[in-house]
């Protein structure tokens, strides 16, 4: 936990409440799976004293909080900022393809147009979103004649540890963070899980009992930007002189000349 020295150590710092202290401790037990005294011990050597450390971390704890208050007033469901690994919001464009009977892949926008990728995930035969099912053994991107395969890791997958581990790691923090987002109830959702996958890309699905089948990522259809070059029909050269520049320019950024390549639409 990264913590900013707002409040000097020396004689004139007031001291923390026991109440403080004890939230200081419980906190950074609970996130961190250590021990009352090895958490003394670290505020000591970081910060000078425990009282110092649990003063400076309730100070972190209020700019942080109210900076998630400032980006999503009203819940994460209803956030205007960008939210990695959300699901889908109620109306909100989704496709799916259906692995089998009881287990479909879904995609959707996941506010990532920006960064030109899309959000997926795995949904049971419920309807409900689940985490990577144990019969999905792998996913690859599939390889190109200059980049091999590349294992696709989920968010929940990226985080350190694997298996019971990670599930750990991730209860911990659901129960004790303290810039827990406002409505979340501080429990652990062992099914959620999300990918982020970048438009145009193929994904390798590797499933017991199927042969390997592969998705691909549609590419959306984004507008012409003066930093994104565009590819044109190439126009017979003239000899210098028989056209000026600005006659050049309008055949290379004319609206009304089709472009080389289509991008997919997602439909």
């Amino acid at each position: 936990m990264s913590i900013r020295h707002h409040i000097p150590a020396n004689a004139s710092t007031p001291k923390a409440s026991t109440a403080q202290i004890e939230s200081y401790l419980t906190m950074c037990m609970g996130l961190f799976d250590v021990t009352r005294e090895e958490v003394i011990a670290g505020a000591v050597q970081m910060c000078g004293s425990l009282d110092v450390a649990a003063l400076a971390a309730e100070a972190e704890i209020e700019r942080g909080r109210a900076d998630i208050m400032r980006a999503i007033p009203d819940g994460i469901e209803n956030a205007k900022c960008v939210v990695m690994g959300r699901k889908p919001r109620p109306g909100e464009d989704v496709k799916f393809v259906c692995l089998n009977d009881n287990l479909s892949i879904r995609v959707w926008d996941g506010d990532l147009a920006d960064m030109r990728s899309f959000a997926l995930d795995f949904v049971g035969g419920q309807g409900r979103y689940i985490s990577t099912p144990n019969g999905i053994n792998l996913i690859y991107t599939v390889s190109s004649t200059f980049r091999g395969p590349e294992r696709v890791l989920s968010l929940e997958q990226c985080m350190e540890g694997e298996g019971r581990e990670r599930q750990a790691e991730m209860e911990r923090y659901a129960i004790y963070s303290p810039f827990n987002p406002p409505g979340h109830n501080g429990i652990y959702d062992k099914n959620w899980e999300t990918y982020i996958i970048p438009e145009g890309i193929e994904l390798r699905i590797m499933q017991d009992g199927h042969a390997d089948r592969f998705l691909p990522i549609p590419v959306r259809p984004h507008p012409p930007t003066d930093d994104v070059l565009q590819l044109q029909p190439w126009q017979q050269w003239q000899p210098a002189g028989t056209r000026n520049w600005g006659e050049l320019k309008g055949i290379v950024t004319s609206s009304n000349t089709p472009f080389g390549f289509q991008n997919l639409s997602i439909s």
